[in-house]
């Protein structure tokens, strides 16, 4: 009886299958590291640009990410803070809607400010970090 030549698969198929699987990996892990951050589309507030001339920033919107140093004022109307940013202090105003956040000294946030009429930093969202 003649002996039938066996023909050893190809190495493609394994290749391929790994290479998909590393594909598909990596994009869900751009997918949830891209969400992780809620601010990622909002530019960094340029601290020492806006301490030299904040109301030139006016009517814009970015990011600050910083340590509560102390709270300023708080009224029905809102609160003002103290942020420590960039060994910088800067004040900004969180609106009553955003009281229920709990905001004590030393607590790391990253806020969602936008630059109001004299160059007051509005928060209009923050975020623990």
């Amino acid at each position: 009886m003649a002996r039938r030549s066996r023909k050893k698969g190809s190495p493609i198929v394994p290749i391929a299958v790994v290479a998909g699987l590393l594909i598909l990996g990596g994009v869900l892990f751009a997918v949830t590291n891209r969400n992780s951050d809620p601010f990622a589309a909002l530019t960094s507030l340029p601290v020492e640009d806006y301490l030299e001339n904040g109301s030139s920033f006016g009517g814009n919107f970015y990011k600050i990410t910083a340590v509560v140093d102390e709270k300023l004022h708080y009224s029905p109307d809102g609160q003002m803070i103290s942020i420590s940013v960039d060994d910088a202090l800067v004040a900004v105003f969180v609106p009553p809607e955003l009281g229920n956040q709990n905001i004590t000294r030393g607590d790391r946030f990253t806020f969602k400010v936008e630059v109001k009429q004299r160059g007051v930093l509005h928060v209009h969202d923050l975020r623990k970090s």
